[in-house]
């Protein structure tokens, strides 16, 4: 059985971290519940990169099909302008998808 994880990775300065979250639970999540109402989205602090105030985070999405890594991909897409309006570019970001190996 094939296995996807859809990844958005986010860049940014502690004092942008609230305003972040709650872009967060109300865009990004909500966007993509709407889509795909039963893939729940995991957010990880990644702690090995994080220097000088400022941290990343990577929100994923466990995937069964590439039909729901293509749905992510769009919908990501669509909420990041949501984001950029809001924080133009501090907040930098990037996605990608890792394929399961057998």
């Amino acid at each position: 059985m094939e296995e996807y994880i859809f990844n958005t990775s986010f860049y940014f300065a502690d004092y942008d971290h609230k305003e972040w979250e709650e872009w967060l639970k109300s865009e990004m999540f909500t966007a993509a519940y709407k889509l795909l109402p039963d893939l729940k989205p995991e957010t990880f602090h990644i702690i090995s990169a994080s220097q000088g105030g400022n941290n990343i985070y990577s929100v994923q999405w466990r995937c069964k099909e590439i039909l729901q890594v293509n749905i992510l991909d769009e919908c990501m897409a669509n909420s990041i302008i949501s984001l950029k309006r809001l924080k133009g570019e501090r907040i930098n970001h990037f996605s990608t998808v890792l394929k399961k190996m057998e």
